[in-house]
This record gives C-alpha cells, sequence and structure tokens, in this order.
C-alpha cells in the first residue's frame, strides 16, 4: 500500500512538472515565432515574398508576425487538451449575457480614456489592408491570446498550487501581465485590459472552458476596432 500511495505521489509530481514545462515551452514557442516571423515562413521558401509583399503593403506585417505565432498556440493547445482534457470549450449558460455585458462596458468606458495614437496607426490603412487588420483583431489576438492567458500560464500556477488556489492565482497574474505586457498602449488604457483580462479569466472558469472567453474577445476586438474607426472618420 505505501509503495502503491508512493509511486502515485511521484507520479503525480511529474505530471504537474510536465505541466508546467509543457505551459513555459508554449509560451516560448509563441513569443520566439512573434518576433522572428521570418524565421517561420523562411521554412516554407516564402521570406522574400513576405518581405516583398509587406514593404507594398504594411498593414499585413502585424497578420504575417502573428499568424504562424497563433497556428502553433493552436495545435499546442489542441494537444495539451486532448492529452489532459483541460481545455474544454464549455457549454451555453444564459449568465453568459452578464459576461458579454461587462466585457461591452469596459469596452465603452476605453472610449473615455485619451486617444491612443496606436489605435489611430492601426486603423488609419488602405482598404486592401483593412482584411489583414480584422483578422488580426477578431481571430488571431483571441485565439492566441486566450490559449495563453486565461489557457497555459493559469495552468502553470494550477499545477503548483492545485485547481481551487492556483487557478485564480494564474488568472490574477495573467490578467496582470495581459494588461502591461500591451505596452503599445498608455497606463490607463493598460489598467483597462487588466480589468478586461480579470473578466474573461473569470469566464473561463465560470464557463469551464474556452467557448465564452473567445467569445468575449472577439467581442471586445469588434467594439475596439469599429469603434476606433467612427472615432477617426469623425
Amino acid at each position: 500500500m505505501y509503495t502503491a500511495n508512493k509511486d502515485h505521489l511521484i507520479l503525480s509530481k511529474i505530471t504537474r512538472i510536465t505541466y508546467i514545462l509543457y505551459a513555459c515551452l508554449a509560451w516560448y514557442l509563441f513569443f520566439n515565432f512573434l518576433n522572428w516571423p521570418l524565421s517561420s515562413w523562411s521554412t516554407l521558401g516564402l521570406s522574400t515574398w513576405i518581405i516583398d509583399f509587406t514593404e507594398k503593403h504594411p498593414g499585413y506585417n502585424g497578420l504575417i508576425s502573428y499568424f504562424p505565432a497563433t497556428l502553433v498556440l493552436a495545435i499546442m493547445g489542441l494537444m495539451y487538451g486532448t492529452t489532459t482534457n483541460r481545455f474544454k470549450l464549455g457549454r451555453w449558460n444564459k449568465h453568459w449575457l452578464w459576461f458579454f455585458g461587462a466585457v461591452s462596458l469596459v469596452q465603452m468606458i476605453s472610449f473615455t480614456l485619451p486617444e491612443e495614437s496606436f489605435t489611430t496607426n492601426y486603423l488609419n490603412v488602405s482598404s486592401f489592408d483593412i482584411p489583414a487588420k480584422l483578422l488580426l483583431a477578431l481571430v488571431c489576438a483571441p485565439i492566441a491570446e486566450e490559449l495563453l492567458f486565461r489557457g497555459f500560464i493559469p495552468e502553470i500556477f494550477s499545477a503548483i498550487f492545485g485547481d481551487k488556489i492556483g487557478l485564480w492565482v494564474g488568472i490574477i497574474f495573467s490578467s496582470i501581465l495581459f494588461g502591461f505586457i500591451h505596452r503599445q498602449y498608455g497606463i490607463e488604457t493598460q489598467l483597462s485590459l487588466v480589468a478586461l483580462g480579470m473578466i474573461l479569466g473569470y469566464a473561463r472558469i465560470f464557463s469551464g472552458g474556452f467557448l465564452l472567453p473567445f467569445s468575449l474577445h472577439f467581442i471586445a476586438g469588434f467594439i475596439a476596432v469599429f469603434g476606433g474607426y467612427l472615432q477617426l472618420i469623425n
């Protein structure tokens, strides 16, 4: 009995360490692909074409940088979820509407903050570049950032402290990180992103999956992009 219990504890520790290392690897690969996009495209022999294309259409720079990183994170998230059964979609609940209201409120309040030059430059592009901006803000960012900030980072703390405490510690930590990693914005906007991160993190815990935070992030991006565009044309 003692040997069986001891073996179980050892196996449990190994499993938790494996979860931590896998989550750290996801973090590393995401930012490695994000910071060195041409290295990922060069493996497909497309780096020269990419350079020429982005020189003509600079609005696609962000999407071209973000897409490989998003793809890697999505594959790792799918593998992790399939193996551990911890990354689920969750089920629809009428209480989800409260989350949509909270996210919309945070985004509306953000429009009362000082105008961000990054947002103005992000939206001030040619009509040909608009699809790239929309794909980045409404598809790539929700998938990648939710898997990272509401997925892998909380998993590290969950593996260390257990689900009951660890997930909450991870959500709080990742929300702060989520806000202040957006260094292109001013402090007021970063604080609003911390608040948004807390809502998205709680949404993952409340719903038991990622469908709700994915949807909320999409809504947040939609409001930010189209609200910002309306401000720009006015």
